[in-house]
């Protein structure tokens, strides 16, 4: 298992919440989480919505 944290909605939530937003430190950050399911999803992953 990985953990992929979106760049952006760290960014945002950043500002709303006018404090940095850590990550756990299994998690890396990636630019955009969307783009990064895109790209999965290209090379044959399935996403699975709850």
């Amino acid at each position: 298992i990985s953990f992929k944290a979106c760049g952006n909605t760290q960014e945002n939530m950043s500002k709303t919440e006018n404090k940095e937003i850590g990550l756990i430190p299994e998690a890396t950050l990636v630019k955009s989480g969307v783009v990064r399911v895109m790209e999965l999803q290209e090379k044959g992953w399935t996403y699975v919505r709850p």
